[in-house]
């Protein structure tokens, strides 16, 4: 079993994941390590903070796939 982000799916393109930091309040560090690795972890604060600022669902952000 795996919970999944669709980060990279939910960012608008030409939108770098950088900006997406910036306008979400979380570290750089943070977006570039969840942009390259799909199954890491998030914080509730991260995911509200990524829902705010790509103005979309916890469930269009995470998905669940079974192994």
């Amino acid at each position: 079993m795996a919970l999944r982000h669709n980060l990279m799916q939910c960012i608008p393109e030409g939108v770098t994941p950088y900006a997406i930091a910036k306008r979400a309040g979380i570290s750089t560090n943070t977006i570039y390590r969840l942009s390259n690795d799909p199954t890491a972890s998030m914080s509730w604060e991260v995911i509200s903070k990524l829902c705010m600022a790509l103005d979309c669902q916890p469930g269009e952000l995470l998905s669940y796939e079974a192994d």
